[in-house]
C-alpha cells in the first residue's frame, strides 16, 4: 500500500514537473500573441483597400524558417496582391517551390509568368491570376505550410516544383540550422511547429542579438563553408534514407489536401543540369587506407593534367583518351569521388568512340555522389514517379527535358537555375497538365516564346540585367568554388556572362534604355497590371533622366499593389532627384513639392536641408530655419 502510494505522488510530482512548465509557456506565448509581439509567420499577411480584403506577401515569413537574420533578408518573396474572395471570372494558379520555381535572376521571366501569360491567350475574359511562391533555400517542409495557406485562398490549381533544397534547406540533414544530423518524421514536424510560435520568435531575436556579427557576405561565406566542410554527406548515411520519404509524403500530403478541396495540382520532376557543371563537394570512400590515398591522387593528378591539356589547351585527342585512362585507374580505387566520375563523364562526352549513354550514367553517378546535395533530383524523381506517375497532373519534366536544351547550357545558367529558354521549355511542358489536372485549358501554347517575351517586356536590357546576376551568383560566389577547378566551365560562364558583369555601360547607354522604354510600352499595352514591369519601366525612365515618366510608373505600381516592396523607397529617391534639377533650373515651387514628396515617404537629413535652400531661395526664411533645425535634429543621431 505504501509502495502504491510513494509511486502515486512520484507520478504526480512528475505530472505537476511537466504540466507547470507548459502551463506557463502557454501563457506567455498567450501574452505575446496579446501584445502583439513578433511578426506574422504566414507567406501571405491580409490587408483592407477600400472596402476589400486583399492578401499581399508576408516579407518577414522567411525569419520563421532561417534565424539567422542575413539569410532571412535574403530569402524574401516574390511581391503579390490579391482579393481574399476570388473574383468572379478569375482562374487563380498558386505556383509552389524554391528559387527555381521563384526564377533565380529571370524572376520578370520565369516560368510562372510565362504560363500567365500563356492561359491569359487560351482564355480570353477571364481574368488570369498565377501567383509565384517561390522563395529560396526552402524545403518541401516549407512548401507544405506555404500550401495550407494558398489552399485556403480559393485556387484553381496548384504547382509544384520543388526539392532541390530537401538536403540542405532548413530543415535538412545538412541544414546549417539543423541540431543533429539525423531526425524522425515527428521530430521535424515539430520544428516546424515550433517556428510559428511567438516564443519561438522572442528565443531567435535574443539569440541574434546575442551572436549578430560580422557582414552578410561573412555570413553567407561561413554557411558555405560549414555545409561544405562541417556537413558534408555521403550517399549512403543514415540521414539520407529519410529524405526521399519525408519529401514524397510532404508532396502526397499537399496533393491529398488539394485534392479535398476540388483543387488540380500539378506535380512536375526536377530537372537538372548534370552534364556542364561539376559536383560541388566530393568525399572519399571510407576506409581508403593511406597506400591507396596516394595511388588514387597520383593517379587523378596525372588525369587532371591531361584533362585541363584536352578541354582548355585545345590538346589532342591523344590526351583525352590518357586523362580516362588515368582517371580510370583512380575509380579501381575510388569509385566514390564525385569529381571523379564527372571527369570521367565529361571524357566520355567528348570521345566520338565511346557511347553516349555511358557518359549519361557518370554524370548522374557524380550528381549521387556530390556530398552538398544542392541537386537531388536524380534520386528524388524516381519516388516520385512511383507516388504520382498515374496522376492526370503529373508532369515529368526531367524525362520530357532530355534530349533538349532544357537541361544544357542553353536551358540552365547552373546546376538547377533555368535561363529563359529553360522557363520557356518549362512553361510549355507545364501547361497542358493544368488542362489534363481537370481545369479545361487546351495545349498546345496559344503564343510563341517570342510572343511571350514580347508581351513581358523582355528586351536587351534586360538580358544585362539577368547576365549581371548570373555572373555575380555563379563567379563571385562562395557556393560555386567547385567551378574554379574546371576552368573550361568558369571561361564559358565567363564569355557567357560575365562581359554585362565586367563591363556595366549598357546601365545608362542611352540607345539601350530607349530599346527598353519602348519595349516596356509594348508590354504594358498588352498587360497594364504588370505591376513589375511597370518598376522596370521607371527604373528605366529614371536613368534617362525622365523623372516625371518615373514617377507615374510608380503611381502604377501603387494603384496595381499599394504594398509593392520597395516602390515608396524608388519613388523618393526618384522625388528627390527630380527636386534637385529642379531646383538648378531655378523651379524652386517645383523643387519644393518634390522635396516634400520625398519627406513624406521618409524623412532624411539631405531632403530637409534641400528644401530648407529652395525656401531660401525664394525668400521664405521662417520656413527654411525650420527646415535646416529639423535637418540638424535627424544629422545629429548619425554623427554621434
Amino acid at each position: 500500500m505504501k509502495i502504491r502510494t510513494a509511486c502515486r505522488r512520484s507520478l504526480r510530482l512528475v505530472a505537476a514537473g511537466v504540466a507547470i512548465p507548459l502551463v506557463l509557456l502557454a501563457a506567455a506565448e498567450l501574452l505575446l500573441c496579446a501584445g502583439g509581439y513578433g511578426v506574422p509567420g504566414t507567406l501571405f499577411v491580409r490587408r483592407d483597400v477600400g472596402g476589400v480584403t486583399y492578401c499581399t506577401v508576408n516579407d518577414a515569413v522567411s525569419r520563421r524558417y532561417f534565424t539567422n537574420p542575413h539569410y532571412a533578408a535574403e530569402f524574401l518573396p516574390l511581391p503579390a496582391f490579391f482579393a481574399v474572395r476570388k473574383p468572379a471570372g478569375t482562374f487563380r494558379v498558386f505556383v509552389l517551390g524554391e528559387s527555381a520555381a521563384a526564377g533565380m535572376c529571370y524572376e520578370p521571366f520565369s516560368f510562372s509568368c510565362m504560363l500567365r501569360e500563356q492561359l491569359s491567350a487560351r482564355r480570353p475574359g477571364t481574368r488570369i491570376e498565377v501567383i509565384n511562391c517561390g522563395i529560396d533555400a526552402i524545403d518541401s517542409w516549407v512548401v507544405r505550410e506555404f500550401a495550407d495557406e494558398c489552399l485556403a485562398l480559393e485556387p484553381d490549381a496548384l504547382i509544384l516544383y520543388c526539392g532541390n533544397n530537401e538536403v540542405i534547406g532548413p530543415f535538412g540533414p545538412a541544414s546549417v540550422s539543423r541540431i543533429g544530423r539525423y531526425a524522425p518524421r515527428w521530430f521535424i514536424r515539430l520544428r516546424v511547429w515550433l517556428t510559428g510560435l511567438k516564443l519561438t520568435q522572442l528565443a531567435q531575436r535574443v539569440s541574434a542579438r546575442a551572436t549578430a556579427s560580422g557582414s552578410r557576405a561573412a555570413a553567407w561565406s561561413n554557411a558555405w563553408k560549414r555545409i561544405s566542410l562541417e556537413r558534408r554527406i555521403r550517399r549512403e548515411d543514415l540521414s539520407m534514407n529519410a529524405v526521399a520519404d519525408n519529401y514524397v509524403e510532404n508532396m502526397v500530403a499537399i496533393t491529398n489536401a488539394a485534392a479535398g478541396r476540388g483543387v488540380a495540382t500539378v506535380v512536375c520532376t526536377l530537372a537538372s543540369n548534370l552534364r556542364d557543371f561539376p559536383p560541388f563537394a566530393s568525399l572519399h570512400r571510407k576506409g581508403l587506407a593511406a597506400g591507396e590515398m596516394a595511388a588514387w591522387q597520383a593517379f587523378y593528378a596525372t588525369g587532371m593534367l591531361l584533362h585541363t591539356r584536352a578541354f582548355v589547351s585545345g590538346g589532342a585527342s591523344q590526351s583525352l583518351a590518357a586523362a580516362l585512362a588515368a582517371f580510370r585507374e583512380a575509380e579501381s580505387i575510388d569509385d566514390t569521388h564525385a569529381d571523379l566520375l564527372f571527369r570521367i563523364a565529361r571524357c566520355i562526352d567528348r570521345s566520338a568512340s565511346l557511347p553516349a549513354t555511358e557518359a549519361e550514367r557518370y554524370y548522374v553517378r557524380a550528381a549521387v555522389h556530390d556530398a552538398y546535395h544542392a541537386r537531388p533530383g536524380t534520386e528524388l524523381n524516381g519516388p516520385l514517379r512511383t507516388a504520382f506517375g498515374a496522376s492526370p497532373g503529373f508532369i515529368d519534366l526531367e524525362a520530357l527535358a532530355r534530349g533538349t536544351p532544357l537541361v544544357g547550357r542553353e536551358g540552365m545558367f547552373d546546376h538547377v537555375h533555368f535561363t529563359i529558354a529553360g522557363h520557356a521549355a518549362a512553361a510549355a511542358a507545364i501547361l497542358p497538365g493544368i488542362a489534363q489536372g481537370g481545369k479545361g485549358v487546351a495545349a498546345p501554347p496559344a503564343l510563341t516564346p517570342a510572343q511571350v517575351l514580347t508581351n513581358l517586356g523582355y528586351c536587351a536590357f534586360d538580358a544585362h540585367e539577368a547576365a549581371w546576376a548570373v555572373a555575380r551568383f555563379t563567379l563571385n560566389n562562395t557556393a560555386m568554388e567547385a567551378i574554379r577547378q574546371h576552368p573550361e566551365t568558369r571561361a564559358w560562364l565567363i564569355r557567357q556572362y560575365g562581359g554585362s558583369f565586367v563591363d556595366q555601360g549598357w546601365r545608362t547607354n542611352a540607345a539601350v534604355l530607349a530599346a527598353a522604354t519602348n519595349a516596356y510600352a509594348i508590354g504594358l499595352a498588352r498587360n497594364w497590371e504588370n505591376a513589375s514591369l511597370h518598376v522596370r519601366a521607371a527604373l528605366a525612365c529614371e536613368s534617362l533622366g525622365d523623372h516625371t515618366g518615373a514617377l507615374d510608373h510608380l503611381a502604377a505600381v501603387m494603384r496595381i499593389n499599394p504594398f509593392y516592396r520597395d516602390a515608396d523607397v524608388l519613388r523618393a529617391r526618384i522625388h528627390q532627384s527630380r527636386g534637385i534639377e529642379r531646383y538648378h533650373r531655378g523651379d524652386y515651387r517645383g523643387a519644393i513639392e518634390d522635396f516634400s514628396a520625398r519627406i513624406a515617404i521618409t524623412n532624411t537629413a539631405a531632403s530637409y536641408a534641400n528644401r530648407a535652400l529652395a525656401y531660401r531661395a525664394l525668400g521664405n526664411e521662417q520656413n527654411a530655419a525650420r527646415d535646416e533645425d529639423a535637418a540638424r535634429q535627424l544629422a545629429a543621431p548619425a554623427a554621434r
